[in-house]
């Protein structure tokens, strides 16, 4: 009969199942950071899995990793955060953002292809 006991599993601090993405950014301090609890690469602007430090490490000694490392332009948040606005200008951005996607949608034109340096830079400072 106590084979078919069920036993709760044991908790261990050291499994990856308790590391949430701010604690992983923590271990690598500028590299990624945590927004809404998805764990960004700041250099390449890309979500990564932060369950497993392997896959962290094996990103940071990738060839696209390396490339864009000298091509940093900041870091990447998600929607949610982006639209809590505070300031003036930060809801004319929200706005500029909202009326892209709405022109893009339409036209079937992949959003990420709007991720190159002129768009980004029209985005962040040049309107």
């Amino acid at each position: 009969m106590d084979k078919f006991v069920v036993r709760e599993p044991k908790k261990d601090p050291h499994l990856a199942v308790n590391k949430s993405a701010k604690d992983r950014a923590a271990q690598y301090p500028g590299v990624f950071h945590a927004d809404n609890g998805l764990l960004f690469c700041s250099t390449c602007n890309i979500v990564l899995d932060h369950s497993m430090k392997s896959v962290l490490d094996k990103h940071l000694e990738s060839v696209t990793h390396k490339k864009k490392v000298s091509n940093s332009d900041g870091k990447q948040q998600t929607l949610k955060t982006a639209f809590q606005c505070k300031t003036k200008p930060q809801a004319e951005k929200v706005k500029v953002c909202e009326e892209w996607i709405r022109a893009c949608t339409p036209a079937n034109v992949p959003l990420h292809k709007s991720d190159s340096p002129i768009m980004r830079q029209f985005l962040d400072t040049g309107w």
